[in-house]
């Protein structure tokens, strides 16, 4: 039996410090871990999707994106739960659905850390467009309204491609620089006497499938799932 004090002030440091690990709550409760799991459980607390999953936060405290999305300090939580469940309903409610970059980009993680399970991910279809695989619902209208918009998206990203001079330019700097970003080619490529966008160096590298390996930056594992 906790006592009603001692869980005010907890919860009252908790919503505070905004983020915490299990262990931290459960000295404050001075309970054992199976008690703290009953009581976050009843604070209907969020579990962080990265991280293990081992960071906790009460439901006032996020301030949740578009996406359902909110980071604090490295650690990530969503509206929809853990990353399975996040990721499902990143792509049921995307207008073209996703790839796995586009995914990485959106929950703040390397794509190589969660790709190995998309395809066991109850909801999804995978399609091969443009040499990357895409996501999307499974429902049938929204599968067909997502796929005519990755169609609108290919289009748009073919009006927006560089001259072939300027391709070449950005390829090589890519082949010399693998470890940068598009807006470090852009840079170079101004001093070199070039201006090109980086939005229309991310067109070329996204219309020929070359992913970018950016430098991690606040990149974290996933949980695992449960």
């Amino acid at each position: 039996m906790i006592d009603p004090q001692v869980e005010h002030d907890a919860l009252k440091l908790f919503r505070r410090k905004r983020v915490m690990r299990i262990t931290e709550i459960a000295d404050l409760l001075s309970c054992a871990i199976p008690t703290v799991r009953v009581r976050l459980k009843k604070w209907d607390s969020f579990t962080s999707y990265n991280r293990n999953g081992s960071y906790y936060t009460l439901p006032d405290v996020p301030r949740f994106d578009i996406h359902g999305l909110w980071k604090y300090q490295g650690v990530f939580f969503s509206r929809a739960g853990n990353l399975t469940r996040t990721i499902l309903h990143l792509v049921e409610n995307s207008d073209s659905g996703h790839d796995a970059h586009e995914l990485g980009e959106l929950l703040g993680l390397m794509p190589r850390s969660f790709m190995s399970y998309l395809q066991r991910i109850p909801g999804m279809l995978r399609e091969k467009a443009r040499g990357r695989f895409v996501y999307f619902c499974s429902d049938r209208q929204k599968y067909q309204r997502q796929k005519q918009g990755r169609k609108d998206e290919g289009r748009r990203t073919l009006d927006q491609l560089p001259a072939d001079v300027e391709a070449i330019q950005i390829l090589v700097d890519w082949i010399r620089h693998p470890g940068s970003s598009c807006e470090e080619c852009a840079r170079r490529l101004l001093r070199a006497g070039t201006r090109v966008e980086v939005e229309v160096i991310r067109n070329l590298l996204a219309y020929h499938a070359i992913e970018k390996k950016l430098r991690p930056r606040h990149r974290t594992s996933p949980e695992k799932s449960h």
